[in-house]
């Protein structure tokens, strides 16, 4: 989700909380004075990367004897956007237009001061700069000769051994970790505390004149919509600033009730609970943005109006097999392999289900604790399309076929009358299981599969087995 809109009025400073306080220490220690500096320290902050920027900003040292330069891949795309961005905040001149000619400037620079570099979106420098100059960066000072005194910090929500290069091998030097951890509730209902009265002010400048409860009251039943409210979102929203989006929202949409009725959080609970409802469903799923949430409910079109029903014209173009191979070759190259279980796997009963052992627990718990949140590999800004096996393809598309529920019978599946006449037949289901995955690996698919290359709609990456 994108940084909120000014009108919610979430701050960008952040109160001082236990959880942040080691790491940020550890941080300000390796860029202190005392010390020579690092090559490279990656901010690993798989909760919150926009939280971490800012507390690196705040951070960092500042002093006489240091310079900061913060950059993005997001605002310079291209190495020489980026090498002037950094020049010109370390203190100008020429920053050159490749490589050599930037670290000669950084030599300049440092003859004057020591000088930190931090590279905020680290994750996407992978999609944005050149190899050649991404796994560089825990190498800078030592190709410019400037050990001690040039410091890289990557602030990223993935940890470092997600950056690979196009080969899939590691880059040879690895950066200094400082984690951010997950916020416990009690820090991120702080958190949230912290935004209360920033938020509320905000609505009263958008409002005019309205009439609101004394501060004291409104304080305490922020805190009890905030507890409310990250215990409805939590489970499906891990990142803290998103969360304060949605509180930020969900307060300015309830403030007018509080108006109208007063600040009794049992009078509001009606109110309350369907604003977190409607923030849910379409809130989290980003369907509407903040601020355009907050204005249907201030316009009281909560609700939106019905879609009328759309008369779905013959098919024509691509037929229905060809059709459903390019919805699955496209989930094959946007969604991470470990999501295909969760999304495509039919349970047929108890039979295709596995018991979890202690030890494999154990072990996703040390990958939790070391890389943060597996849900962080699902967002698609991190997967580009990749390459994948035939076999992925012909299962998520036997999946597809499996659960299509219209009538394909010139794909050689069955109608929907025959099948909803079997809903309830164990059995019937299993044969209708089989032969799907019969038709879905039959020659006349991968008849499809090679008509399609040959249209150029996939691409086949090697001679066997893989195509993208």
């Amino acid at each position: 989700m994108a940084p909120a809109p000014a009108p919610l009025g979430v701050p960008d400073t952040l109160p001082d909380l236990a959880a942040w306080a080691a790491p940020m220490h550890a941080l300000a220690a390796l860029l202190g004075a005392s010390a020579p500096l690092p090559p490279a320290v990656l901010v690993h902050a798989p909760h919150s990367p926009t939280t971490a920027a800012r507390l690196v900003r705040t951070h960092v040292p500042t002093h006489a004897g240091v310079r900061v330069a913060h950059v993005s891949p997001l605002t310079a795309c291209t190495p020489r956007l980026a090498f002037a961005h950094a020049v010109r905040q370390l203190g100008g001149g020429e920053p050159g237009t490749d490589l050599h000619t930037f670290l000669q400037a950084l030599a300049r620079l440092a003859r004057a001061a020591r000088l930190v570099l931090v590279v905020h979106d680290a994750e996407r420098v992978r999609d944005l700069w050149p190899e050649s100059l991404w796994t560089a960066l825990p190498l800078l000072a030592e190709m410019g000769g400037l050990q001690g005194r040039l410091a890289v910090v990557l602030v990223s929500a993935l940890p470092w051994s997600a950056f690979r290069d196009v080969g899939g091998r590691a880059v040879s030097a690895a950066p200094i970790a400082v984690r951010l951890p997950r916020l416990a509730r009690a820090d991120m209902l702080a958190l949230l505390a912290h935004d209360a009265a920033p938020t509320t002010a905000a609505y009263a400048a958008r409002a005019g004149d309205v009439a609101l409860p004394e501060a004291r009251a409104l304080h305490a039943l922020h805190a009890h919509v905030a507890a409310l409210v990250y215990d409805s979102v939590k489970a499906r929203v891990r990142d803290e600033h998103e969360v304060r989006v949605v509180l930020a929202a969900v307060w300015h949409a309830l403030l007018p009730s509080v108006a109208a009725h007063g600040s009794s959080a049992a009078r509001l609970m009606p109110v309350l609970s369907e604003l977190i409802r409607d923030a849910l469903q379409r809130l989290v799923p980003r369907t509407l943005g903040a601020a355009q949430w907050v204005r249907e409910h201030a316009a009281g079109r909560a609700a939106p109006p019905a879609a009328p029903p759309v008369s779905w014209p013959g098919r024509t173009g691509v037929a229905a097999m060809p059709a459903f191979l390019l919805i699955a070759a496209f989930l094959a190259s946007y969604n991470p392999p470990k999501t295909d279980v969760r999304y495509f796997v039919r349970e047929l009963g108890n039979s295709r289900k596995r018991r979890r052992g202690k030890g494999q627990s154990a072990a996703d718990a040390a990958l939790l604790d070391l890389e943060g949140e597996r849900e962080i590999w699902d967002r698609t800004q991190f997967w580009g399309p990749r390459p994948f096996p035939l076999e992925r393809l012909l299962a998520i598309y036997h999946a597809l076929l499996a659960d299509f529920a219209l009538d394909l019978n010139e794909d050689a599946l069955l109608a929907a009358n025959e099948r909803a006449a079997r809903a309830h037949d164990r059995y019937t289901q299993h044969l209708e299981h089989v032969a799907g995955e019969f038709w879905s690996r039959s020659a006349t698919a991968l008849a499809q599969i090679n008509a399609l290359v040959v249209q150029r709609r996939l691409v086949r990456m090697a001679p066997a087995g893989n195509t993208a």
